[in-house]
């Protein structure tokens, strides 16, 4: 018996959250019925869902959702973040008996599981801890009846076929190149790749730095440090360009005022060999240091010294980078789009047959499924604890905050949330 699964993000949008949704659609086996709604509007990714045949509907509220659901005779919602009550109430009145959630930030989880999700799904690990940590779960108990990591898929091949844009921009072939990319708002923009590139000047003197959607209110720190000739600016390029982006670049710098809960750009610069720098940040979203093994397929580096020196080390080491490059191609293995759908399918197979609606000798046992996530804790304490050079007062003061978070026996989540802020601010504007 196909199941019939309803993939809703709020808007198919360029975002991870969008692309992430859409490779599910279009990867998932035949033994799934695959539909798409954009709860509030469509978009970019709709509109290719569309031209590869694909029907993505736009419901009228909640009522004309709860239609087109009982319609299509949906045995599982799956919300990819976006309006939870509106698809909540949607999936009630339509009676759908499985609403599952992907919860890129680790925003909407509640132990009392009233907000009428049956399962939650982060994009990776280190989110799916900090969810369980601060909400006061409990690393031995019975987290895996509700929540799961799942990280967003990757297609390797879609993105490993750039052609380098040097040329086209006058970067000559020889150039030491660091490049940046993000959405063009200042919070995926954190401020210490602009302060390490000085650092970068003085040990790799004809280095460039090439920047793709760099929001004005960066552009304007750029210019302040005098680097007319060594900074190339690209506007946001198109999802099927992107890759373009990576086949230019030797090092990726990457930080977000935000971090990252998974980190696309991040993953898609490792599939094109490319090692890339972070910082880590705990108080934050702080997946890429889980993406990144630090000394293997890039750096961690937490103060813009240390940052400069990590990226020179690797703009002047050919050896080490290509060493780097090829280990992080092998990383990214995990996340290859058939490897991540293949276990969704069997999550959804196992919920499925919990709820009756398939046979339970048909479906693997959640356990099976899910990892020790106190093992991993262990991984990541050691993760945060390990960087190239010297940490800054930021840096450390938000080490000790995650730490500080840990100890409280009551009030977790939301003195986590109070400094979460804090810091985000003191990232984006000190």
């Amino acid at each position: 018996m196909a199941l019939n699964v309803l993939h809703a993000p709020t808007r198919w949008d360029i975002g991870g959250t969008e692309k992430a949704a859409e490779l599910f659609i279009r990867e998932h086996s035949e033994e799934f019925n695959t539909y798409a709604v954009g709860v509030h509007e469509g978009g970019p990714r709709a509109d290719s869902l569309r031209e590869s045949g694909y029907d993505v509907y736009e419901p009228d509220g909640v009522a004309d959702l709860a239609e087109y659901i009982s319609e299509k005779e949906i045995d599982i919602v799956h919300s990819h973040s976006g309006d939870t009550e509106l698809l909540s109430a949607a999936a009630a009145d339509a009676g759908v008996p499985l609403h599952i959630r992907t919860d890129q930030f680790g925003n909407y989880f509640e132990t009392d599981s009233g907000n009428g999700v049956d399962y939650f799904f982060y994009p990776s690990k280190t989110i799916l801890l900090r969810t369980v940590i601060v909400n006061n779960i409990g690393l031995d108990g019975n987290w895996n009846e509700n929540m799961a990591h799942l990280y967003n898929p990757l297609d390797v091949d879609e993105v490993s076929k750039g052609e380098s844009l040097r040329e086209e921009y006058g970067i000559p072939n020889s150039a030491p190149v660091v490049g940046k990319i993000g959405r063009p708002v200042p919070e995926k923009w954190g401020k210490l790749t602009i302060r390490a590139f000085d650092r970068v000047l003085e040990r790799t003197p004809d280095a460039q730095l090439f920047l793709v959607g760099v929001p004005e209110k960066i552009r304007k720190q750029i210019r302040s440090y005098g680097w007319k000739d060594q900074v190339t600016y690209v506007d946001p390029l198109p999802p099927e360009t992107v890759s373009d982006f990576y086949a230019t670049i030797d090092v990726l710098a990457h930080t977000s005022a935000i971090g990252e809960s998974y980190g696309y750009v991040i993953a898609e610069a490792m599939a094109n060999g490319v090692p890339p720098v972070v910082d880590s940040t705990p108080m934050r979203d702080n997946a890429q240091v889980e993406l990144v093994h630090h000394g293997e397929t890039g750096y961690v580096a937490n103060s813009p010294t240390a940052y400069g020196d990590a990226l020179s080390a690797l703009l002047s080491d050919d050896d080490r980078r290509h060493q780097f490059g090829d280990a992080a191609t092998e990383r990214v293995s995990e996340f290859d789009v058939k490897r991540v759908v293949t276990r969704l399918e069997q999550f959804y197979e196992r919920l499925a047959a919990d709820a009756g609606l398939i046979p339970t000798d048909s479906a693997r046992g959640l356990n099976d499924l899910t990892e020790d996530i106190a093992a991993f804790k262990a991984e990541y304490d050691h993760r945060i604890g390990t960087a190239f050079g010297d940490d800054d007062l930021l840096h450390r003061l938000e080490r000790i905050s995650w730490g500080g978070v840990e100890a409280l026996p009551v009030g977790r989540k939301s003195t986590f949330e109070v400094l979460r802020k804090g810091f985000i601010f003191s990232n984006e504007y000190v």
